[in-house]
């Protein structure tokens, strides 16, 4: 399940927070895209750390490998029409970052929902939507809700039953190896279900347990900067994964960019920014290589517009700049 999961953008800032409150319908536009990251070092990562305020940070989490996601329009995603109320379908990565699929996604007034999942071994149905984020959830609010699927494939069938919780148990700051978002949520997901398979005749039940925390904010259009994932079921022992965005990669929506310019590009010393963010007064800048890893943090202003970039190996990179309501993403070549 984990990459069904949508990841993009932060918000900097310092201090305490005040709770935030996810909006269900702001995701990612068609069109967009991001870098998932599958960790190698998932142990890393304490579960424990709860409550307001709270500070997770797991920068120092490394990646075995990584996949372009890709929101598309329904209709032009493969197995579209078992599902015409989608607004939106990703691609699912499968071995090599080939596409296994697609899922299929409602962004509506009750909440984010997963209406299902097309794959070569057939269509897993939700009925209803296996909600995702739920609407108006604020911090330690619980949702309790049916997870409910068929899985119709060629001479079979799987029928699952269970049910879910979503726990909003946490908020603060989140560092990952993209960066530090202050105003992070965390939600806490249990699902408890058994997967009825049916085929020839014969007849197999296998009961599962995942507990997920994932980590968003209000700003990454509901696509989660970190998810962690425990799963067991009665024919397997116990899994953990985890998954990190960086939004520092791909898939800005253009509407939110601002100007932004850089010189001499390419580079070697010292780079010259010049954009509309600075005249905000201190905004942050970060700078990622290609592998998502952040390279670089620090704060500029209209009168500090100059970076310094003697420390970091040839090659390219991207410089984000974080503002109050809009960013700027800009590709950097050091030679």
């Amino acid at each position: 399940m984990k990459n069904t999961l949508l990841l993009i953008s932060g918000l900097f800032t310092t201090g305490l927070f005040s709770q935030p409150v996810l909006v269900p319908t702001d995701v990612l536009p068609v069109g967009a895209s991001y870098v998932q990251f599958n960790a190698s070092n998932a142990s890393v990562i304490d579960t424990t750390n709860t409550g307001p305020n709270s500070v997770w940070n797991f920068g120092s989490l490394t990646s075995s490998s990584n996949a372009t996601i890709t929101i598309q329009s329904p209709s032009s995603a493969s197995g579209g029409s078992n599902f015409p109320g989608a607004d939106f379908a990703q691609n699912v990565p499968g071995a090599g970052g080939a596409s296994a699929g697609f899922t299929f996604f409602n962004a509506g007034a009750t909440g984010l929902e997963l209406m299902g999942i097309s794959t070569q071994a057939g269509n897993f149905v939700f009925n209803p939507a296996l909600t995702f984020i739920p609407s108006g959830l604020n911090f330690n609010g619980d949702f309790t809700g049916p997870v409910s699927a068929v899985l119709s494939s060629p001479g079979a069938t799987t029928t699952r039953s269970g049910e879910q919780v979503i726990s909003y148990d946490g908020y603060g700051s989140l560092t990952t190896p993209a960066g530090t978002y202050s105003n992070a949520v965390r939600f806490r997901l249990e699902q408890n279900y058994a997967d009825t398979i049916e085929a020839g005749g014969f007849s197999q039940v296998i009961t599962y347990t995942v507990i997920s925390f994932l980590w968003y904010s209000p700003a990454t259009k509901n696509i989660p900067l970190l998810s962690w994932n425990y799963s067991i079921n009665s024919f397997s022992p116990a899994a953990i994964t985890a998954t990190w965005a960086n939004p520092g990669n791909v898939g800005f929506e253009t509407a939110e960019n601002a100007e932004l310019n850089i010189y001499p590009n390419p580079a070697s010393d010292f780079i010259y920014i010049e954009s509309e963010l600075l005249q905000e007064g201190n905004i942050q800048a970060t700078l990622f290589d290609m592998s998502g890893k952040s390279v670089l943090q620090t704060t500029l202003n209209s009168q500090s517009n100059a970076l310094g970039l003697q420390a970091l190996p040839k090659g390219i990179y991207l410089l984000r700049l974080n503002g109050r309501e809009k960013q700027a993403i800009r590709r950097v070549s050091i030679q």
